[in-house]
């Protein structure tokens, strides 16, 4: 499957920038059994932006990550910056890694798509050491978060057209064109967090543990790089505007059917693109908006 028919590059590296902070890193790794000088497998690993975080916590180590999606790879192959860091191609139930030279292998937002995660977990057993760590990281659903509006308002009436249009457009996706999405792919686990600690039993793994971790950012928030702020800021908006257009592009009958014209698209990514104007200029000229989100995360580990 190429995986960018439903996540594209940009909205991986967007979506993910600021979930791995570097405070949190030493809990983590304790959690996922990972120490400086690890071998350290992702399986899963997308555009290679936790596999990053992973390796510049394990300067002594070697870390590689491993996607069966050849432009993630490609991706991330030209953004590695350390020769103990790598990427390959590769299935996660057929890992092209040699039995058991990994002291650790984890994943991110992976278990929960796969149709047969006890397989995936009994292979990433077969490459790592005994008394080595396996562990996986998934998203719990219903994130929440407040992207703020920009302190000055867009005039006369687009404020309210392009609520109005917005409020449409996301619920004709939501409701039509988003089931049509995921049944063109095979999601046999339907995403059942909750039943992953029971899949780390059935793999065979010892001493399955839970926990978790709560990852915030805000475009306010000085204690983040004003730079990455900014870079932030500026992907939003270019993101939602190319969601849009690649939605079109594939469900325009959808979008028709339920009273959405070309006409009310070009109009939604216009106001979109003026109100993400109105947000960069509040934010250079030092007026906080407040716009933040918060994740969280449950953590499954088991030992080999």
């Amino acid at each position: 499957m190429n995986w960018t028919r439903i996540q594209s590059i940009r909205t991986l590296e967007v979506s993910r920038a600021f979930r791995f902070a570097p405070a949190e890193r030493p809990a983590l790794f304790a959690t996922l059994g990972i120490a400086h000088n690890s071998r350290v497998l992702e399986v899963g690993c997308g555009t290679g932006i936790f596999t990053r975080y992973l390796a510049d916590g394990a300067p002594d180590g070697y870390v590689i990550g491993i996607d069966a999606t050849a432009d993630f790879v490609a991706f991330a192959k030209a953004r590695r910056a350390s020769p103990r860091l790598d990427f390959a191609l590769g299935d996660a139930y057929a890992l092209p890694v040699a039995d058991g030279v990994m002291d650790a292998t984890t994943s991110y937002t992976l278990m929960a798509i796969l149709q047969d995660p006890a397989a995936a977990l009994r292979e990433q057993m077969r490459v790592v050491r005994t008394g080595g760590v396996v562990s996986a990281i998934e998203v719990l659903r219903g994130g929440i978060g407040h992207w703020g509006r920009p302190h000055a308002r867009l005039p006369g009436d687009e404020e309210t057209r392009l609520s109005a249009l917005r409020g449409r457009w996301n619920t004709i996706s939501s409701q039509f064109v988003e089931p049509m999405e995921r049944g063109k792919f095979s999601f046999g686990w339907q995403g059942r967090v909750e039943e992953l600690p029971l899949e780390f039993e059935r793999a065979g793994l010892r001493q399955v543990r839970l926990s978790g971790f709560l990852s915030t950012f805000s475009t306010s928030d000085e204690s983040y790089d004003r730079g990455q702020r900014r870079w932030f800021l500026e992907e939003l908006g270019r993101h939602e505007v190319e969601s849009v257009e690649q939605a079109w592009a594939e469900w325009r009958g959808i979008y028709e059917e339920h009273g959405v014209f070309e006409t009310e698209v070009s109009e939604l990514c216009e106001l979109v693109r003026r109100e993400q104007a109105l947000r960069l200029r509040d934010f250079d000229e030092g007026r906080r908006a407040w716009a933040w989100h918060g994740t969280a995360h449950l953590i499954v580990a088991g030992i080999v």
